[in-house]
């Protein structure tokens, strides 16, 4: 956290997904200054695990830094105020992908602020830079991030393209702020967060109106349906299997169709949430306590075997009971034609972990649905709420 200091924003000086790696930490579109009195002596100084400069600095992400210079010598004149409290400067990483605007550019925000007893839904103002607008696809990534900072915050979403920052003279685009958190790239998703996410999913109840400790009061399982690739060739299959063998209701979702608010209405009635792996799984992360999820693997080509994508995340989420439904590259559907040009075709990790479609084998899933839904049974202290007879077993 840094204490009266002042910022001014340039367009990003790398494409989206783009990862040079650090080949000159000073090169930022991010300037901070720090305005101290003449006579003050107390030279702020920053640090992380991987870097131990003694000047200052801030480190953002591993391709985005900042150098704050400090300036003893009064605050100018033509410095604008925030009129929030405490702000937040966040990264933009991926908007476009569900999974990450939710857990990388908006659950970091709520972790750092919380973790120093600043969250405040009314009064913390959230800066994203680089803007939605500029990651991507930006109809989307700009949808995402409308839906969670209209269930989270107050404020509108600044950049350095809205009036915070692009103000007429004599501001100069420089926005100064009393209390300001950096750094919190690296609290996203991949970040050990136990007890964070309910946290977290609980805020976005809360915004949506809904009564956050809701729970289902009968079985049921939803399908997530993905368009695109990492796809299941054959969801009505699955459905009418899974329906037929456990008597409970089963539904197929896509959630592109749904509104955030949707989604998590969705989920509050729903026990078993089955899924392929990627940023469509994070629906599951609306399950109420006691619920379960299982997620379909990828090929990893490296090792030939099958992978889980969402294990890190559900390790931290003490909500979900995640299972994982293993693939065989038999099941896998891979065409090559239909690859984008920016696909290196030769990196068959990336082409196998992102790009077949799957078959499922509707046995092997009943197994995995089948654990699935005792978990629920025994959470919620129902009796005789699915078909018990023992799956079929695999030949």
């Amino acid at each position: 956290m840094t204490l009266n200091v002042c910022l001014e924003l340039d367009n990003i000086l790398r494409a989206p997904q783009e990862y040079p790696q650090h080949n000159n930490f000073r090169r930022s579109s991010v300037s901070l200054t720090y305005f101290r009195p003449p006579a003050a002596r107390d030279t702020p100084h920053y640090w992380n695990d991987e870097h131990r400069w003694i000047e200052p600095w801030v480190r953002i992400a591993r391709d985005s830094y900042l150098t704050p210079e400090i300036v003893y010598a009064p605050m100018p004149e033509n410095s604008r105020w925030s009129d929030a409290e405490t702000a937040v400067l966040q990264e933009a990483f991926w908007p476009e992908n569900f999974g990450h605007s939710m857990g990388d550019d908006f659950l970091p925000v709520f972790r750092l602020a919380r973790s120093f007893g600043l969250w405040s839904r009314s009064d913390l103002q959230v800066i994203m830079h680089p803007p939605c607008w500029d990651r991507g696809h930006p109809t989307r990534g700009c949808a995402h991030h409308a839906e969670l900072s209209n269930l989270l915050l107050a404020r509108p979403l600044e950049d350095y393209n809205t009036s915070l920052f692009n103000a007429p003279p004599p501001f100069e685009g420089r926005a100064c702020f009393r209390n300001l958190l950096v750094g919190t790239r690296r609290l996203g998703m991949g970040f050990p967060s136990e007890h964070v996410w309910p946290e977290f999913v609980r805020e976005l109840r809360v915004g949506a109106g809904l009564d956050p400790l809701a729970r289902p009061n009968k079985q049921k399982v939803v399908l997530l349906h993905k368009v695109g690739r990492r796809t299941v060739r054959n969801y009505d299959e699955v459905e009418d299997a899974l329906r037929m063998r456990f008597e409970v209701d089963v539904e197929v979702v896509n959630p592109e169709e749904l509104s955030l608010v949707e989604q998590l209405e969705r989920m509050q009635q729903t026990t078993v949430v089955v899924s392929p792996c990627g940023g469509v799984s994070f629906s599951a992360m609306f399950l109420p306590a006691g619920s379960s999820a299982v997620f379909i693997d990828y090929w990893d080509a490296r090792w030939n075997t099958t992978a889980q994508m969402e294990r890190f995340i559900y390790t931290y989420n003490d909500n979900v009971m995640p299972f994982y439904y293993p693939v065989e590259k038999r099941d896998l559907h891979l065409d090559r034609s239909k690859l984008p040009d920016w696909v290196d075709q030769k990196d068959e990790y990336e082409v196998w972990r992102n790009w077949p479609d799957v078959t499922v084998d509707v046995k092997r899933m009943e197994r995995y649905v089948f654990s699935a839904l005792l978990h629920a049974e025994v959470s919620y202290g129902w009796h005789d709420s699915f078909r018990m007879e023992s799956p079929t077993p695999l030949t």
